[in-house]
């Protein structure tokens, strides 16, 4: 992992803030040692692009037009309606392991209807890949090779 991987994640996280934030709601500011704290409590790190990229941005928060520019053009894209602050992550991953997530998966954001979006503890080419775990369904889906790119998806949607 390069810092140049940090740099595009945190690109694309002001670049989504930019598409679907509000000016009114910057991102909010992540601490390196609630970070630290979190990844302590799961046992293992996150990926590097993703804490490099919150630790410079913040955490976006996204705003209604998301959801409504997925409803009323009739994406099949799970919007985002939240991004985990460290100590949610961490306590969000707990409680829906215990209610039959897959214990491989860390969320760090959801949707909507409550559905997580993960990266995944099991090896593969790129650790942070994001995952797309539906509750209701109990299903998991592989969304993008890479946070950025993840991210980008929703960028592109402005564009």
């Amino acid at each position: 992992m390069t810092t140049r991987e940090g740099e595009l994640s945190a690109a694309a996280i002001k670049a989504f803030h930019n598409a679907w934030g509000s000016s009114d709601y910057p991102p909010d500011p992540v601490d390196p040692d609630a970070l630290a704290s979190a990844e302590a409590k799961l046992g293992t790190g996150l990926p590097q692009p993703y804490k490099l990229a919150v630790l410079q941005t913040g955490l976006p928060r996204p705003t209604i037009e998301l959801l409504d520019f997925i409803c009323d053009h009739e994406i099949d894209f799970a919007d985002i309606s939240d991004f985990y602050a460290p100590d949610e992550i961490a306590d969000e991953t707990d409680e829906w392991r215990k209610l039959g997530m897959p214990n491989h998966l860390i969320v760090f954001a959801s949707d909507c209807c409550g559905n997580k979006f993960s990266f995944s503890t099991q090896p593969q080419e790129n650790a942070d890949e994001v995952w797309y775990w539906d509750h209701d369904f109990d299903s998991v889906k592989r969304l993008a090779a890479t946070f950025e790119a993840w991210l980008n998806c929703f960028v592109a949607l402005k564009e």
